[in-house]
């Protein structure tokens, strides 16, 4: 997977492996792009060999996944030497999101939103975001680049308090922190935790092709929500026996993982992850 390549010492133009077969470092973003390839040329030519290849390497890339992978962290470079990297870990996460789209298989959209999970994109944009810390005790830290902490103390709030977040951003062996800008926290960090330490608005989306589906459990009543860009309507849903619904995007809303539905009677409506199965 994904060896590297360099142009021959010669006038004419070949292309030879970087290294002896069963060297490379098995690159698993340069595996990715050349499955698209496969796809790319089947799609151009209907070359059954192409399409053979295609499914065998998307079984590849699959057995591979847990190699790929560091729960809660970075996913790897490569397989030889299983170095975590930040330049490529959404790479990794777009390149699954398309394969899914390409092979209708909802496995690699599932583990692309693992990969999400483990390490969202910390980037909230040069404004940054609006976040609201609600009435309470908060423990606001500083860490050090390996998660350590440097620093912490309480913060006490007798009213909710709204402030700027720069970043949403993953702290290694530790849960999703936002580094605050302004007001009573400011220069500390506080974790996420919905609903009494939210980040406004919608990050961290995916979109499905096709739809996937999750299940409503019998007589569980499920607040929905429309997008934050529609407003602040709720419904709240309740099927008598267990239902089947389909859902075309994932996102973190006001903090929480939720997806939009696409069943008829609840079409747009989005419901949290964390009560669904």
């Amino acid at each position: 997977m994904g060896g590297r390549t360099r142009r021959a010492a010669s006038a004419v133009d070949t292309r030879v492996p970087d290294r002896q077969t069963g060297t490379s470092d098995y690159t698993y973003n340069g595996f990715m792009f050349a499955v698209l390839g496969l796809w790319d040329y089947y799609a151009l030519s209907r070359n059954s060999l192409a399409e053979q290849l295609f499914d065998g390497a998307l079984t590849t890339l699959d057995a591979y996944f847990l190699q790929l992978r560091n729960p809660g962290w970075l996913s790897n470079y490569c397989h030889t030497h299983a170095t975590p990297t930040d330049t490529y870990h959404s790479v990794h996460i777009d390149l699954l999101r398309q394969l899914s789209w390409l092979s209708g298989s909802d496995r690699f959209a599932v583990q692309s939103d693992m990969l999400t999970d483990d390490y969202p994109p910390a980037s909230l944009g040069k404004a940054g975001g609006l976040a609201t810390l609600d009435d309470g005790t908060h423990t606001l830290y500083r860490f050090a680049e390996n998660g350590a902490v440097t620093a912490s103390r309480a913060l006490t709030l007798s009213r909710p308090r709204q402030c700027t977040a720069s970043r949403r951003a993953r702290i290694q062996g530790r849960g999703i922190y936002l580094p605050i800008e302004d007001g009573p926290a400011a220069g500390w960090q506080v974790a996420e935790r919905f609903p009494a330490v939210r980040l406004h608005g919608e990050w961290c989306g995916s979109d499905y092709r096709p739809a996937r589906a999750v299940t409503f459990s019998a007589g569980v009543s499920v607040v929905c929500r429309k997008h934050p860009e529609e407003g602040t309507a709720t419904r709240t849903v309740t099927y008598p026996k267990a239902t089947v619904v389909s859902y075309d995007r994932r996102a973190v809303i006001d903090s929480r993982t939720m997806v939009r539905l696409t069943r008829e009677e609840v079409a747009g409506w989005w419901a949290p992850t964390d009560q669904l199965h």
